[in-house]
């Protein structure tokens, strides 16, 4: 598995400047007197760099990235790379767990120990000088076996890069959500049809960041 970059998964959440929340016309008796409809806007921008959710969000996705990235370390420098592809994702799962349970880690003394005898024979058979058929049988069923764990460790580090990314896209989406809920009730509030990203509206008359930030913050 390549080195996991966590830069790349504290992108902006909006690479488009386009978070416009089209309501209606919103609170059409309290607004009688006014003759069109009423336009606000919101600094995406500044609502994503002081949500608290959000850092909480590039938090656990740190986190992630740190334990996945852990697991894979452990696995490359240990003997790992002699057990069966089932017994190195077994392995695996449980160098993952936060809290392993008494069972949880007396299984992985059993993997690793197999590991280790393989990793002992193979040297063994290595420096035998006129090994017999069976030894030289053995010597490449774990020569293949090693090779075989390269494919078995870069399938890994696949499956852990698509987990950091099915996260943060649903970590981004909900936030996506929970910002546009907001802004649609702060607008119905104020009575306003329309309400643009500041990015891409240089001025309103009604600008509502603040109460976005207060509200996602609650």
């Amino acid at each position: 598995m390549a080195r996991y970059d966590f830069q790349r998964y504290v992108r902006t959440v909006f690479v488009a400047l386009t978070l416009v929340c089209l309501i209606g016309l919103a609170a059409p008796a309290v607004h009688a007197q006014n003759t069109g409809p009423k336009f606000g806007s919101v600094d995406v921008q500044r609502v994503l760099n002081e949500s608290k959710a959000r850092q909480r969000d590039q938090q656990e996705l740190q986190q992630l990235a740190v334990s996945l990235r852990t697991v894979m370390q452990k696995l490359q420098d240990s003997s790992a790379r002699f057990l069966s592809e089932a017994e190195i994702r077994e392995i695996a799962t449980l160098y993952e767990k936060k809290t392993p349970t008494d069972a949880d880690k007396k299984r992985i003394s059993q993997l690793e120990d197999a590991a280790a005898v393989k990793s002992s024979t193979k040297r063994r058979l290595e420096n035998t000088v006129n090994p017999t058929p069976d030894e030289s049988k053995q010597l490449q069923a774990l020569a293949d076996a090693e090779e075989k764990s390269k494919q078995v460790f870069k399938s890994l580090g696949d499956d852990f890069q698509h987990r950091m990314e099915a996260r943060e896209l649903e970590l981004n989406n909900k936030m996506v959500s929970d910002i546009k809920g907001i802004i649609s009730k702060i607008a119905q509030e104020k009575g306003l049809a329309v309400v643009f990203d500041s990015a891409v509206a240089i001025y309103t008359a009604n600008e509502i960041t603040d109460d976005v930030i207060k509200q996602i913050n609650k």
